[in-house]
């Protein structure tokens, strides 16, 4: 009987949980992009992995979550999620992707003012845009540049 009187419980180890099987060619390609990656002032690379819904899309990407931690790098992930009607929701996987990477830079120990002001920079003008889409990207902006951006859509309102 489940839940009731002398109900018997499997209780799975979290190692289990993380184990693999039959993704040693997907693990090794995903590890090679990251080691493309990890050294300072290497060029960024983007990866996109896809599949079936239940493929064990996001257990395969779990796997290099460790070593780019333990290498105090910056572990991102987004996911599309389909409505009930199987429509998702253009870029969501990139925006929650983006939305972790901010939280992640902010919490970091190297992020100061200076690393703050090289974001904006790269941001430009654009970044009050970006920000209506991820909205953990508030932190990076010029306040004083969203003011006068705003002030700049009254003026033209």
């Amino acid at each position: 009987s489940i839940g009731g009187e002398g109900a018997e419980f499997l209780h799975v180890p979290a190692a289990a949980c993380t184990t693999l099987y039959g993704r040693d060619t997907e693990t090794a390609l995903l590890l090679q992009a990251y080691q493309q990656v990890a050294p300072a002032k290497a060029p960024a690379k983007t990866v996109l992995v896809h599949g079936v819904s239940g493929s064990g899309k996001t257990a395969l990407i779990d796997t290099i979550r460790q070593p780019v931690c333990e290498n105090n790098g910056f572990f991102c992930a987004g996911k599309y999620f389909q409505n009930s009607m199987g429509i998702s929701e253009p870029y969501s996987a990139i925006m929650a992707a983006f939305s972790d990477l901010c939280d992640l830079v902010i919490q970091s120990d190297d992020f100061n003012d200076a690393r703050k002001m090289e974001i904006q920079r790269a941001l430009g003008s654009d970044g009050h845009l970006l920000a209506n889409a991820i909205s953990n990207l508030s932190p990076f902006l010029d306040e004083s540049a969203e003011d006068e951006d705003s002030h700049n859509e009254a003026a033209f309102a």
